[in-house]
């Protein structure tokens, strides 16, 4: 992980921001075909969850675009070493907060240079 001045910016940031809310990050593993019958569909599939700390929020108003950012687009800031199992939050996984009734699917993810936050676009 990175350091700054000899400091791991990510420990110091989940050890020391908070109360946040919790979250659960869902990965979607796609099932295989059998060869023998492939009108079948997939076979097999199933889905991983993570638990992690976090934010959700509203885009400003003069961020949205409706083009790529959209009305119903939320901003959902995770805590990298909150995430339990580890993992890298990517484009179509799915998000469920604790105060909020909605199910988003990542649309875009962004690190910071530290590596101790994901900022998340989600999308309902």
């Amino acid at each position: 992980m990175p350091k700054l001045f000899g400091i791991r910016i990510d420990k110091l940031i989940n050890d020391n921001v908070g109360p946040l809310l919790s979250g659960t990050l869902y990965q979607d593993v796609a099932g295989v075909r059998n060869a023998a019958d492939p009108t079948a569909g997939p076979q097999g599939g199933n889905t991983t969850t993570h638990t992690f700390k976090g934010i959700i929020q509203f885009y400003r108003d003069n961020e949205v675009d409706n083009e790529l950012i959209l009305h119903e687009d939320r901003k959902i800031l995770i805590k990298t070493l909150s995430i339990s199992p580890a993992v890298v939050p990517k484009k179509g996984m799915r998000i469920s907060m604790e105060d909020d009734d909605g199910t988003y699917h990542v649309v875009r993810v962004n690190r910071d240079p530290a590596s101790a936050t994901y900022l998340c676009q989600a999308r309902l």
